[in-house]
């Protein structure tokens, strides 16, 4: 019950990974400086690969793997279409960023579940 609850808010970590990538969009879109919210992205990520690696959780390397690449798809998300009046390259349109944070949300939380669950396993 102990890792379960240890996994479960690793989870939660990562989702506020997630939401201070979002932050950081609306930061960097409105020009204000988002030094605060990258802070919190690292402090996330951080928390998240420490509790796995307390939890004694097999795998928790393959976590710390996970939530950088969920973060790289996120920060790609972020940056991709912040200067685009500037005429900087658009490689998703605006439709498709809802769908890529939604995916993000959903590797988030499952991708730290998986992990936990092989813990279980092993």
């Amino acid at each position: 019950m102990k890792i379960f609850l240890i996994v479960l808010v690793a989870a939660i970590s990562n989702i506020g990974t997630v939401l201070c990538l979002k932050k950081a969009k609306f930061a960097l879109v409105s020009g204000c400086p988002a030094t605060g919210w990258l802070a919190g992205i690292a402090l996330t990520i951080v928390t998240t690969q420490y509790l796995m690696c307390w939890a004694d959780v097999w795998g928790a390397s393959l976590g710390f793997v996970m939530s950088f690449i969920i973060v790289l798809v996120m920060l790609s998300a972020v940056l991709v279409n912040v200067q685009v009046p500037s005429g900087r390259l658009e490689l998703l349109s605006p439709a498709g960023l809802p769908v890529l944070e939604s995916i993000g949300y959903g590797l988030a939380v499952v991708g730290i579940f998986l992990v936990g669950i092989s813990k279980n396993l092993a």
